[in-house]
């Protein structure tokens, strides 16, 4: 929920439970699925919040920097990889390029034009930003760098328009 609301919400969420709560009416109200849940055996060990740029406020609200030159009329066609996450013990093993590839395929469904990620460049393992995902991933998958906000972020996209 830190992309869909203010920072002053997601804050107050994680004391009162608001997060969780703002989620699942989110998740209620219909349209396109909030993200792909990865499982093994039956339990979950790695989440991809995924969907329209317009459902994430960090994107279209301008609080965004690092999306700031994106073209604002795609925001309900080009959907938006912002988080990732894969359990301790199953890193390593592939479930975020699973994640991601089942995010694509997804928008591909759904309508989308294009998906984006914001993933940290280069390989620190150890970046606080970790959960934006590896710009590695995103290149293996078949998306491009459209821009380099800052050395540390890339912003990947992926045109789905033959896929």
């Amino acid at each position: 929920m830190a992309f869909c609301e203010s920072r002053r919400q997601f804050a107050v969420g994680w004391l009162n439970g608001g997060n969780r709560d703002r989620f699942e009416a989110m998740a209620a109200a219909g349209g396109p699925p909030m993200g792909i849940l990865a499982s093994v055996a039956g339990e979950p060990v790695g989440w991809c919040a995924c969907g329209p740029r317009s459902r994430y406020a960090v994107a279209v609200s301008g609080r965004s920097k690092i999306l700031r030159n994106q073209v604002r009329t795609e925001d309900e066609r080009v959907w938006l990889v912002p988080c990732l996450f894969v359990r301790d013990g199953y890193r390593g093993q592939g479930v975020t390029h699973t994640l991601v590839r089942a995010a694509i395929e997804l928008a591909g469904r759904e309508g989308a034009l294009a998906i984006e990620g914001w993933p940290v460049a280069g390989s620190d393992r150890q970046s606080p930003d970790a959960f934006l995902g590896r710009e590695k991933v995103f290149e293996d998958l078949g998306f491009s760098c459209v821009e380099r906000p800052s050395p540390q972020r890339a912003i990947m996209r992926l045109e789905l328009s033959g896929i």
